[in-house]
């Protein structure tokens, strides 16, 4: 059995090198730079008496001498077409207006509740399935309040599409739509929703 020696030690760390000493403060003086403006020479106008022949401008440039008054402008004798703007079309329907058409809401559901009913049976009677259908119905409120030009934009079958077309054509009037404070004819979307139940 051989033993082993431990291994030697470590050499010692070198020593540190010798701290050098912080440079000495020189002294120093504050600068500040005294700056003044430069004032731009003002020319002085010239006397009255050399602007006599002349042209007033920008700039004193050198040229023939005015032997009058300039020229006056041409005269518009007023000869010319003015194209007045086209007159509004008083028939122009707007799909957007500023104050929509407007209906009394309580009097219309009431309509609408009482006319529908007959053709919510007809569906059901006719053998529509159970559910809810909407049929969403356009039509033009004109400028008296009367409704016009009545389409139904979707048909779930059995009548209810025309049903509501109808029902919709036969309504009270409702207050028009205005666009810059005048009447005028513009389109709205009613939805209608029908509830058909088990028979």
């Amino acid at each position: 059995i051989k033993e082993e020696a431990p291994p030697p030690p470590p050499p010692p760390p070198p020593p540190p090198p010798p701290a050098t000493p912080p440079p000495p403060e020189i002294e120093t003086a504050k600068f500040i730079e005294n700056i003044k403006p430069v004032e731009k020479a003002v020319e002085p106008p010239p006397p009255q008496e050399e602007l006599k022949d002349v042209q007033i401008g920008n700039e004193n440039k050198e040229g023939e001498k005015l032997v009058g008054p300039p020229p006056p402008p041409p005269v518009d004798e007023g000869k010319g077409v003015v194209t007045p703007p086209p007159p509004e079309d008083e028939n122009k329907v707007f799909e957007k207006v500023e104050i929509e058409a407007s209906v009394n809401q309580a009097q219309w559901r009431r309509h609408l509740e009482n006319q529908l009913v007959r053709y919510i049976e007809d569906a059901a009677n006719s053998g529509m399935a159970p559910g809810n259908y909407t049929v969403n119905v356009r039509f033009l409120v004109e400028k008296d309040g009367s409704i016009t030009d009545v389409k139904s934009l979707n048909d779930p079958g059995y009548g209810l599409a025309q049903g509501a077309a109808e029902v919709i054509k036969r309504g009270p009037k409702w207050s028009p739509g205005e666009q810059n404070g005048k009447k005028v004819r513009s389109y709205h979307t009613q939805p209608i929703t029908f509830q058909i139940q088990e028979q």
